[in-house]
């Protein structure tokens, strides 16, 4: 290894360093050296200079006192002058003992100095050599290591191509097997469905006649039949319907072949006796047809009723829900219910009206006055206009309650997606110590009650109290704020899956509202905004 001698310029040591070090390591020594002697020169030229003032000092005082002394023995001067002249020796003296003394101090503080930068040299010089032997040999083993890995990497590279030949050789060898194969296979099979094909043509050739004649047939006779089986559903509903609606009435079906309506309701009072009838007609068509309220009119007299109902899908133009045509009431399947309980109601009135006026010559006079006047009309309308009201409200409520559970639903799929994500994750860095997380995850929500068709449950009153609680655990703890859409969807996932609790948006803003009043979150920044916790005055 080369050596390189380098002298000090201000102590004249020389000491040798190894060419490992480079220049910049030199110059910072130099430099380092050079500041280090300056100030440590500057401090011993400090202590010199105050230690020759402490002496003028003490010299101009003795002066003083001398000057003091020859004023106030001016006529003792003769006899000390002699004194005089040795003090004068004696200062004299002294000035050359103190500059002797200063020059002393200071070559030995230059020499303590020179000695304490030469060691301070000499080992910095050492440490440098020492961490430069450990960078070598850190980097001599990093260049083993990467070699080594290199030469893993192309062996393995080496292998997978040799692998990858092996197996496209070894595809193509059975795909060639099987090409020949599915050759012999498909040309058995095509032999074996010509000879089929053959026979098959001869059977049908024998029936293919007899089957186009009767398929016009039987499709007329089909249409036939699915039109009155439906309307035969119709009338089977609306008799079950009428029944369950009205359980004192007796709700009997005309037989088939005899002329008459389709139901004839006999009304009872609740004390058993009859008040009338209704006959109740059942269309299921698409097209409203005028000849239909003459039958109904004639059906209603045959049978004695008191008025008559005509049920059809299609109504009249000027007949909206319900209304009067032709002295026949006609209504919508879904408003027949209100519009039998309105005329049952008015029968039973009648009724009664008419045991009250027995034995009255005027009965039959008050009794049609009754019926034909607009009392009775606003009477009807007003039943069944409060009965319409309320089944749309329950439609409306029944509309506006799905459209919840199917936003919920979503927020839940959305959830189990990223627990799935989630689980996914955790099992690939954990391996299979996780393998039952997931399925415990789905028993979970699995374990929820789902509401019926029939009849909704009940929602439970959501606990703001827990919900605000939650909210605030998902702000982070250093008081950084997070932007309001993700914390909505975040805050509503785990209402779900923690407290069991639907939660929604306007949830979220309302526990977010009430910590802002409360002082415990604070509102952030951002194109959608932010909320973040907010902190003791300690801990910011």
């Amino acid at each position: 290894m080369l050596e390189t001698t380098i002298c000090c310029p201000s102590c004249r040591y020389e000491f040798e360093l190894s060419a490992a070090v480079r220049s910049g390591l030199e110059a910072e020594v130099r430099g380092a050296l050079v500041r280090q002697f300056e100030g440590q020169a500057s401090a011993v030229q400090a202590a010199a200079d105050a230690r020759i003032r402490e002496k003028d000092d003490e010299l101009t005082e003795a002066r003083t006192k001398l000057a003091v002394a020859e004023n106030r023995e001016a006529d003792l001067l003769r006899q000390q002058r002699e004194l005089a002249e040795k003090e004068q020796r004696l200062d004299l003296d002294f000035e050359r003992r103190v500059s002797a003394e200063t020059a002393r101090i200071r070559d030995q503080e230059a020499k303590a100095a020179q000695e304490r930068f030469s060691r301070e040299a000499d080992d910095r010089v050492r440490v440098k050599d020492v961490e430069l032997a450990e960078a070598q040999a850190k980097l001599t083993a990093a260049a083993s290591r990467e070699a080594d890995l290199m030469k893993k990497q192309r062996e393995l590279a080496d292998r997978e191509r040799e692998l990858a030949v092996e197996t496209e050789r070894r595809v193509a060898e059975e795909v060639v097997k099987v090409r020949v194969q599915e050759t012999k296979l498909a040309e058995q099979r095509t032999e074996l469905q010509q000879e089929q094909q053959r026979l098959r043509d001869e059977e049908h050739r024998q029936t293919i006649d007899g089957l186009q004649k009767n398929i016009a047939d039987l499709q007329r006779r089909l249409q036939q039949g699915s039109q009155q089986a439906q309307g035969e559903a119709q009338e089977v509903v609306l008799r079950d319907v009428l029944s369950a609606a009205f359980p004192t009435d007796s709700i009997e079906d005309v037989p088939k072949g005899v002329n008459g309506a389709d139901l004839v309701q006999n009304v009872r009072g609740a004390d058993g006796r009859d008040a009338g009838s209704i006959v109740w007609e059942s269309k299921r068509t698409r097209v409203w047809q005028d000849g239909w309220l003459p039958k109904l009119r004639d059906d209603q007299r045959e049978a004695g009723a008191a008025c008559s109902i005509l049920v059809t899908q299609a109504l009249p133009p000027d007949v909206r829900h319900f209304g009067m045509k032709d002295g026949v009431w006609v209504c919508a399947p879904s408003h027949a219910v209100p519009l039998g309980a309105a005329m049952r109601g008015s029968l039973l009135e009648v009724a009664a009206a008419k045991r009250a006026a027995e034995g009255s010559g005027q009965k039959m006079q008050i009794l049609y006055d009754y019926v034909t006047g607009t009392e009775f009309r606003n009477r009807v309308e007003g039943l069944v206009e409060a009965f319409v009201e309320m089944q749309e409200e329950l439609i409306t409520e029944k509309r506006t309650t799905l459209t919840r559970w199917k936003r919920r639903e979503k927020i839940i799929d959305r959830a189990l997606d990223n627990i799935t994500a989630l689980c996914g994750d955790l099992q690939g860095i954990a391996g299979r110590q996780l393998e039952d997380l997931l399925p415990a995850a789905f028993d979970a929500t699995r374990a929820l009650p789902e509401p019926g068709d029939d009849e909704a449950e009940e929602a439970e009153p959501l606990d703001d109290a827990r919900l605000k609680q939650l909210l605030l655990d998902l702000l982070p703890d250093e008081g950084s704020g997070v932007g309001n859409g993700s914390l909505s969807e975040l805050f509503v996932g785990r209402a779900f899956t923690e407290l069991r609790l639907h939660a929604t948006a306007d949830d979220y803003e309302r526990c977010k509202e009430g910590l802002l009043a409360e002082g415990r979150i604070r509102r952030g920044k951002g194109r959608g905004g932010s909320v973040g916790r907010v902190l003791p005055l300690a801990a910011e």
